[in-house]
């Protein structure tokens, strides 16, 4: 894909862009079953503490590196062109660096609080993310919200997220989840999307989501971009290679 000079300017200047028809919403709904086969357990898949991730009660699901699992999607059409967007806008040395699934059943109130991506990351010296929907993604689903310009600013503290309570079917997301100290100072821009549409944000811009209080579910696909980092090459192999040896079962 390619990028108009107005898009690429509005990134730089808000830290974040929308983009309608990354593919198409024939596209997005051929991966909804193995995305909800995951989600659900019912397809293997990695956790972030190195463990085989359950079936179970399903509340709100981070599955990281979704595409190691269902190799298939490193192909896609929606990899080849958030890569090619990722590189419009921040350089052409950018690549894959992970991908992770998050998913919200219908009435699901857990949260992802405002955070940077640089605070799980660390300096890598550029990164960015395209987060896509393969479903609707509105408002009462609790869409990505963006804190305009606040990549300007650098890496702010963060802490320990208090969530514990929203997460009984997945635990060690409550364990892992960091948040922005204070609230966030500047505009805030809610991105309701369809499905095939994206957004792409800088590793340094504040964003969160609410709850989904629809009753349908909100279906999100984060594929990360950054510099090649050594330390980072090293910690992902390692959960990585636990990923592929999952493997997929076969139909039936």
């Amino acid at each position: 894909m390619s990028l108009t000079d107005a898009q690429k300017t509005a990134f730089a200047t808000d830290g974040f862009l929308v983009v309608r028809g990354l593919i198409t919403p024939e596209e997005a709904s051929g991966l909804v079953e193995e995305y909800d086969g995951l989600a659900s357990g019912r397809i293997r898949h990695a956790t972030w503490n190195g463990r085989d991730g359950e079936a179970g009660a399903l509340g709100m699901r981070q599955i990281p590196f979704p595409s190691l699992v269902l190799e298939a999607w490193q192909d896609h059409a929606y990899r080849r062109r958030a890569l090619e967007a990722a590189r419009e806008l921040l350089g052409d040395d950018l690549d894959y660096f992970f991908d992770q699934l998050f998913m919200k059943p219908p009435h699901c109130p857990a949260e992802v609080p405002w955070h940077q991506d640089a605070a799980y990351w660390g300096e890598v010296g550029a990164g960015v993310t395209c987060w896509l929907a393969l479903s609707e993604v509105t408002e009462q689903h609790g869409c990505m919200e963006f804190v305009r310009g606040s990549h300007l600013g650098g890496l702010l503290p963060h802490g320990k997220a208090p969530l514990d309570d929203q997460y009984a079917a997945n635990p060690e997301m409550a364990r892992n989840h960091l948040s922005l100290e204070g609230a966030p100072a500047g505009e805030v821009v809610r991105a309701p999307l369809g499905p095939g549409d994206a957004t792409f944000h800088h590793y340094k811009t504040l964003h969160r989501s609410r709850g989904n209080a629809a009753a349908s579910p909100r279906r999100g696909l984060a594929t990360h971009f950054t510099l090649p980092s050594p330390r980072l090459a090293r910690h992902m192999a390692r959960l990585a290679d636990y990923a592929r040896s999952l493997g997929v079962p076969a139909p039936g």
